[in-house]
C-alpha cells in the first residue's frame, strides 16, 4: 500500500495540490518528510513499530513529544477547509449575489428569497455550493461564456 501511495497518489494528487496551493499564494512549499534519506529510513522501520494498537504515526508522535504540545500531538485528525465563509464577506460575496440573482431570474430551480436569506446569513459553504451549480448551469446548459471563473480566481487571490 505504501508503494502505491508513494508512486501514484503522492505525485499525482497530493504534491500537485501542494504545488498549486503554494503557487496560488505566491509561496514555495517544502515537504521535509520527503527528503530521500528520511524516506529510506522510514521505509526501513517495521510497521509494528510505526503503528502501535490503533495509534497511527506512533513513532513520529514519540519523536516530537516534548517539542510540540501534547494536546496537538494527541488531537483527532482534522482536514483542511477552504475559507469559503471569509471569501463571501468580501468581493466574492457580491459576485455570488449577482450570479445567483441572475440564475434565479432565469431558472425556477431556486427560490430567490431563500437564496438571498442564505447569503445574508453568511453560510458560505452553502452559498459556495449554489454558486458552483449556477456557474455550471451557465456554462454547460445555458451555453454562456464563463469569463466569471477568471473573475472568481482573481477575487479569491486578492482576498
Amino acid at each position: 500500500m505504501t508503494y502505491l501511495d508513494l508512486n501514484l497518489r503522492l505525485p499525482e494528487l497530493l504534491l500537485m495540490r501542494l504545488d498549486k496551493m503554494g503557487m496560488g499564494a505566491s509561496l514555495e512549499a517544502r515537504v521535509p518528510f520527503l527528503d530521500h534519506k528520511f524516506v529510506q529510513l522510514a521505509m526501513s522501520i517495521p510497521e509494528k513499530v510505526i503503528t502501535q494498537g490503533n495509534e497511527s504515526k506512533h513513532i513520529l508522535k514519540q519523536a516530537v513529544r516534548g517539542l510540540i504540545p501534547e494536546d496537538i500531538i494527541d488531537r483527532r485528525k482534522q482536514g483542511f477547509g477552504a475559507p469559503v465563509r471569509e471569501w463571501f464577506l468580501g468581493q466574492s460575496g457580491e459576485f455570488a449575489k449577482r450570479e445567483l440573482t441572475e440564475f434565479c431570474d432565469k431558472t425556477d430551480f431556486l427560490d430567490h428569497a431563500a437564496v438571498m436569506n442564505l447569503i445574508q446569513s453568511r453560510r458560505g459553504s452553502d452559498t459556495w455550493l449554489l454558486l458552483n451549480f449556477a456557474l455550471w448551469w451557465k456554462e454547460f446548459i445555458e451555453g454562456g461564456a464563463l469569463s466569471s471563473s477568471r473573475q472568481i480566481e482573481s477575487m479569491v487571490v486578492m482576498e
